[in-house]
């Protein structure tokens, strides 16, 4: 069985990107937590929240890091 880090990285990686509504659908409470830890291991994720885009809903995207080669 997956922990619910391994699930949202994967979510990730597959879609580029995550949102709360998902994640209380599918029983993940702790999405803020689980993506500060993911920010630490590495990744970078961006959040969007309040937009007219997403509303109140919040939207994490994971973004390639730029490099110069």
């Amino acid at each position: 069985m997956k922990s619910q880090k391994e699930i949202i990285r994967q979510k990730l990686r597959d879609e580029g990107e995550v949102n709360n509504k998902w994640c209380l659908d599918n029983g993940i409470w702790r999405l803020s937590a689980i993506i500060l830890h993911l920010r630490r291991d590495g990744l970078n994720i961006e959040t969007e929240f309040n937009t007219e885009r997403v509303g109140r809903n919040t939207h994490y995207k994971l973004t390639p890091k730029e490099t110069l080669f």
